[in-house]
């Protein structure tokens, strides 16, 4: 009996886009039609960097631009809701998001757009994994604005 052959992974990237206020450090979270609040994510085309995929997914999804900065995480995971499930790898990074308006696309089906606290984003955020990304992320960026006080 042959062995079946394994589909390559999906490959996405997905941004912890943040933006610093006179009061606080704040993240975007985003919500899909009949989903959970996430962070801005998305599928790398074949040959396409992370960087650029990142920055094209976080202006379709949301209308941002910003300066994409440190890795955060890789998350591998299976996906169930695909017939049959692949395995998944996206990458997130942190994301220092340009001024502007969250322009929420029909296109992406994204149906919210907020900037709140960590604090809040975890409260909000349902699925572990994301909630581990933004453990993650919250000191890593904590040291990086540290690091910019500094002369």
């Amino acid at each position: 009996m042959a062995k079946r052959a394994r589909s390559a992974p999906i490959i996405a990237v997905g941004a912890v886009a943040y933006r610093i206020t006179d009061t606080q450090i704040e993240v975007l979270i985003i919500k899909k039609a009949g989903g959970y609040w996430t962070l801005p994510k998305g599928g790398v085309w074949p040959g396409e960097e992370h960087e650029t995929a990142l920055r094209r997914e976080l202006f379709e999804e949301v209308g941002l631009t910003g300066t994409v900065e440190a890795h955060i995480r890789t998350l591998e995971y299976l996906t169930p809701r695909r017939t049959p499930p692949r395995m998944k790898e996206t990458s997130y990074y942190l994301v220092r998001a340009d001024a502007g308006t969250i322009v929420l696309s029909a296109a992406e089906q994204i149906i919210g757009g907020r900037w709140v606290s960590f604090s809040g984003a975890r409260k909000r955020v349902r699925r572990a994994r994301i909630c581990d990304v933004l453990r993650d992320a919250e000191p890593l960026l904590a040291r990086m604005v540290e690091g910019e006080d500094t002369p």
